[in-house]
């Protein structure tokens, strides 16, 4: 738990899908616990969706579902007080995994990536390995 200027809160969270409960359970554990940066994972958003945009004090980066069943994608929310970028250049379109620099104030500028990767998939680990290296 953050307890001084110099914490911060990041959290990952497997969604399994932003359904209407689940993205209310999890807006009600970001504020509770006061985190500053959430990675979703298996967000299951698509184009047309805005459950993630609309979410009181935080921006959100998503990487939508790189396939057709809507399976995957993952997201970052950042609380509104920290500058971000999007860092498109590390990531790719194989994969379902997206990069943000953050200019975290007590601490500098920051590279966090949030990635979903299928099980079993070879071919996407080897995507993801190859966007490591880029960052």
């Amino acid at each position: 738990m953050a307890n001084n200027k110099s914490d911060i809160n990041i959290t990952t969270v497997n969604i399994n899908g932003l359904s209407p409960h689940s993205r209310m359970a999890a807006v009600k554990y970001i504020h509770d616990n006061n985190i500053d940066i959430c990675a979703f994972t298996e967000s299951k958003v698509s184009a047309d969706d805005n459950r993630l945009q609309a979410i009181p004090g935080y921006r959100a980066f998503a990487k939508l579902c790189s396939n057709s069943t809507l399976s995957g994608g993952t997201a970052l929310l950042i609380k509104d007080n920290f500058a971000a970028t999007r860092m498109t250049i590390l990531e790719s379109n194989k994969i379902d995994i997206v990069w943000i620099l953050a200019n975290i104030t007590s601490i500098g500028h920051v590279l966090i990536g949030s990635v979903y990767i299928r099980p079993n998939s070879p071919q996407e680990m080897a995507e993801f390995d190859r966007s490591l290296k880029l960052a």
